[in-house]
Formats: C-alpha cells, sequence, structure tokens
C-alpha cells in the first residue's frame, strides 16, 4: 500500500517489509538545545556564552493491519519491525526529499496485548548529527597554486563541518598547508606529502559518532594539525581560502543541516 508518510532506514522502507504495517505518522520532536549564559554584571540581563544541541528525536508511529484473534501473527510483523529499526542508520522520509537523519533506535515499540489493535511507536534519536541534512555535499574547489580563495554557498538553517581534501602539485614533497572557513582555520605543518599524493581531512562513523580524520593514504597526521577542531561553514556564503609551501589543488565540500 502506498501510503502518504513513509520511513526508511538506510533505503528500507518500514512498509515495504509487510504488507499489513501501516504508517499512522512521523513525529519530529524540537532539538534537545542547550544554552549557556552570564550575568551581565550589575545591569539587567545576560550574555550568551555558548549553545549546544544534545540530540533530536524522531517517533514513528505505525499499526499492524492484522486481525485482532491472530496475535501470534501480529508478532510475527512486530519482530519484523524490531529487526529493521535495531541497527538504526541513515533516516530518512518521503516528505524531506534530499535529506537525511543519521540515527540510532532509541526506543522499540511496545507490544502491549497483541489481540488489540493499536498504535505502536518506535523513537529514533540522532546523537553524532542532531541535524537533518543534505544527503549529498556542496563543494567548492579552487584553482591550482600556493594560495587561493573562493566562496562556497551552502544550504540548510544551521552550522556545519567541513570536508577538505588537498592535492600536492607541487612537483616535490609538500610540508606546510593551511585552510581557512571563514573565522575558523586548520593548519599541517611537516606532512612530507608526495607530489600528486592527497592530504584528506574528513568524518568518520563510528556507533553513530562522526569523527575529525586527517590522513594520507592509510595514516593519520592529526598529531601535525594545529589550530581549530573543525572548520564550521554557516548556511549561506562562506569565505574559503588557502595557503601551502606549494602548488596544491584543493577542495572544500559539507552537507547542508537543518535546526
Amino acid at each position: 500500500m502506498q501510503l502518504m508518510r513513509r520511513a526508511a532506514l538506510n533505503g528500507v522502507e518500514l512498509d515495504s517489509l509487510d504488507d499489513r504495517i501501516l504508517i499512522q505518522g512521523i513525529d519530529e520532536a524540537a532539538g534537545r538545545d542547550q544554552v549557556t549564559a552570564v550575568p551581565l554584571g550589575g545591569a539587567p540581563g545576560s550574555r550568551m556564552t555558548g549553545k549546544h544541541r544534545d540530540w533530536l528525536d524522531v517517533t514513528v508511529r505505525f499499526t499492524i493491519n492484522e486481525k485482532s484473534y491472530s496475535p501470534g501473527s501480529r508478532d510475527e510483523v512486530m519482530d519484523t519491525v524490531k529487526a529493521w529499526a535495531e541497527e538504526g542508520g541513515v533516516l530518512t522520509v518521503n516528505y524531506k526529499t534530499g535529506k537525511q537523519l543519521r540515527v540510532i533506535c532509541f526506543q522499540q515499540p511496545a507490544a502491549g496485548d497483541l489481540a488489540t489493535r493499536r498504535e505502536y511507536s518506535i523513537v529514533f534519536r540522532a546523537y553524532g548529527v542532531p541535524y537533518w541534512e543534505d544527503a549529498t555535499s556542496t563543494s567548492l574547489t579552487m584553482n591550482q597554486d600556493d594560495e587561493g580563495a573562493g566562496t562556497l554557498t551552502l544550504g540548510g538553517s544551521a552550522a556545519s563541518v567541513a570536508d577538505v581534501t588537498v592535492v600536492n602539485k607541487s612537483g616535490g614533497a609538500l610540508q606546510n598547508v593551511t585552510v581557512s572557513v571563514n573565522e575558523t582555520e586548520m593548519s599541517f605543518t611537516g606532512l612530507n606529502l608526495a607530489n600528486n599524493g592527497s592530504l584528506v581531512v574528513d568524518h568518520a562513523e563510528a556507533g553513530g559518532i562522526l569523527y575529525l580524520r586527517a590522513m594520507i593514504g592509510n595514516d593519520s597526521v592529526l598529531g601535525k594539525r594545529s589550530g581549530r577542531d573543525e572548520l564550521i561553514l554557516k548556511p549561506g556564503n562562506n569565505t574559503i581560502a588557502y595557503e601551502a609551501s606549494g602548488d596544491v589543488i584543493v577542495t572544500v565540500s559539507a552537507k547542508g543541516r537543518y535546526s
């Protein structure tokens, strides 16, 4: 049955598992945000010192269209649903075209009395990236040189983080490179990056959490990094710049995030 609301994990639609599954609703909670502030001395009011989002929940509600006197059949469908939800992954919904959410299964549905028709709920929670984000990246590749600048226009309504690729075109070993995005800057020294070799700064996923990597081939060079832990982009136009100890080709990419 083609439903108005559809939810998929890793490309597999919930209602495709069994034609008795009927999605009743997809409820998006407000993100769990924390704001820190300090008083303005003796004056009224406070000054915000930080803002942090902890998580974002999405609840998928469904029913099982099975006869009330067949609790065993309903239990079989429930097991199939729980297996689908258990590992979490990339959640997509049909009304958010081109967007995704990396989630864990925070709460499996409670079966209750399987001899009674009722509504069930699965709670998915996004911890590592608690925002819907574009499924594909927006990229900017700047001209080959030992320095350069450009503008990357990013969609969304929340800040995001950059991935960077630096390809050495100097003809010899490249030692130093600095890349900046708006007010954030990241530098590498003593790289000894071979000609035509690549420095890749990106994010890997472990347990639903994205963590920063800086790699030359299979070797980490995070120990040769200084500056900010992340290069931060905002929705709209972002100023990108680089400097290196020889000619390089620099590509910066990011996914728009939606608060």
